[in-house]
């Protein structure tokens, strides 16, 4: 009886790949709004990478959508519409008046096209199976744009694709997240997004390791990717494909409050494949099933290795409806996309300082002119262009109580329009009292300001003859 029944099980579980034996409930989410990958990168004026600025990421109504700090590019999955990068501050080794980058998210005329889906049917890998209603041998492809892509579907409760129009859409780790609705207990957006696109992407490698055909592999892939999307409609065998119902004392099979049968804890999708041969080969003493399946399966499970330019591509039919019990499953596949790319340009900023030194005895009782006051006779040139005026701002004056002022300039542009580094030079001049024997210097320099010893002598008393009559 034990053993009728699960042979029983075992047939419903695996009529189909893409079944509708299992029931689901969620919300209803109508075809999702197109969305793109946008990689912002941050660079300076060379070229190069830059880390440290804080950056932030808006729509055209000025929501503030994304702020973070740049490490390394980061990819942005927007809808279609028209965005802003600007940075909000950054080290002192750059300007902080980079101008924003604007962003604009549109379908091309490729990525409007209609995409035709099918199915065909393969019963000759008897060493897997001899059943022509057994899981694995749904193998669909989607039609677009002069292309066939090897396809793979997910949801396991809901209906079969269909062969009506689909839509192509970037699937994001959100809507993957969202979508898979027995997805792994615990498992992030992101961690299953990037197994199911390894699953994809690393197939062709995994057919070659294990010596695989064509059917075998998409076989394996589709079972791999219902590992993560689905295994919660494959609980009811082990590893070695043994069934884990829980029966009662009088050998019944046993159910909950809720009428659903009873499993002891553990289960697996390769279970169910490893179960699905030994069921069709029971008639075969010597029949082990393939290790090689085991040993592809678990290769393509245990990795998320994929290409930053692979994305996983969702295919809608019309009228698709995500809650909808008596809709289909999503047919997914992968490839690579170039994607719109935004580059931040930040200028290198250097700090240019001379020191000022008072050469006096101090004998006079003068004391020195203030800071405020030697400013306005300071000029600034960059490549011998006088700048003063344009860096006014920039200015600092520093007394330092030793007899020694430091003149500095705060974030001056370091690389000109050649790229070549520019050469600031300060000059001086006019201060009262006070001469320099050179009277400019370059960054890091020195200018040596001595004092005038005017020596006034007093005047001697003209004798004042009286004027005679």
């Amino acid at each position: 009886m034990k053993k009728t029944f699960a042979v029983f099980l075992s047939l419903v579980l695996l009529l189909s790949v893409c079944g509708t034996v299992f029931a689901d409930s969620g919300e209803t989410n109508q075809t999702p709004e197109f969305e793109k990958p946008v990689t912002v990168s941050v660079t300076d004026e060379t070229g190069a990478p830059v880390s440290g600025a804080t950056l932030q990421l808006s729509d055209s109504e000025g929501n503030v959508l994304k702020t973070w700090d740049a490490n390394g590019d980061r990819t942005f999955f927007l809808k279609e519409g028209e965005y802003t990068i600007r940075n909000l501050s950054v080290s002192d080794d750059y300007l902080e008046d980079t101008e924003p980058v604007f962003v604009t998210v549109e379908r091309t005329e490729a990525e409007q096209a209609v995409y035709t889906g099918t199915v065909q049917y393969d019963h000759d890998h008897t060493e897997i199976c001899n059943s022509s209603k057994h899981v694995g041998l749904e193998l669909y492809t989607v039609s677009g744009n002069g292309k066939s892509t090897v396809a793979y579907c997910f949801n396991h409760g809901k209906k079969n694709p269909t062969g009506s129009d689909y839509r192509e859409y970037i699937a994001t780790p959100e809507l993957l997240f969202r979508y898979a609705l027995n997805k792994n207990d615990g498992i992030t957006a992101q961690n299953l997004y990037d197994h199911v696109l390894s699953i994809i992407y690393r197939s062709a490698s995994v057919q070659s390791a294990y010596d695989l055909d064509d059917v075998e592999i998409r076989y394996l892939a589709y079972m791999a990717i219902k590992n993560f999307t689905d295994p919660k409609c494959f609980i009811e065998f082990d590893e070695n494909g043994s069934s884990l119902l829980l029966y009662d004392e009088n050998g019944k099979p046993m159910k909950g409050e809720d009428g659903k049968y009873l499993f002891a804890e553990g289960g697996c999708v390769l279970g169910t494949i490893v179960h699905h041969g030994n069921t069709d080969h029971k008639s075969d003493p010597d029949y082990v099933f393939p290790q090689k399946y085991i040993d592809a399966y678990k290769d393509l499970i245990g990795s998320t290795a994929h290409p930053s330019d692979y994305y996983l591509y969702f295919y809608y039919p019309e009228g698709y409806e995500i809650g909808n019990d008596q809709s289909f499953q999503i047919l997914l596949s992968a490839k690579r996309a170039a994607a719109e790319n935004a580059v931040l340009t930040l200028r290198p900023a250097l700090q240019f300082e001379v020191t000022l030194v008072w050469a006096f005895d101090g004998s006079t009782g003068k004391s020195l002119p203030s800071a405020a006051k030697v400013a306005p006779h300071l000029r600034l040139y960059a490549d011998g262009e006088d700048v003063t005026d344009l860096y006014e701002g920039k200015l600092e004056v520093v007394d330092n109580r030793n007899k020694t002022y430091t003149v500095r300039f705060n974030g001056l542009p370091k690389l000109n329009e050649d790229m070549s580094e520019i050469e600031y030079m300060l000059e001086i001049g006019g201060v009262k009292d006070y001469i320099a024997e050179e009277n400019t210097a370059t960054n890091g320099g020195t200018i040596v300001l001595t004092r005038l010893n005017l020596t006034i002598k007093p005047l001697k008393p003209v004798p004042i003859r009286p004027v005679r009559p």
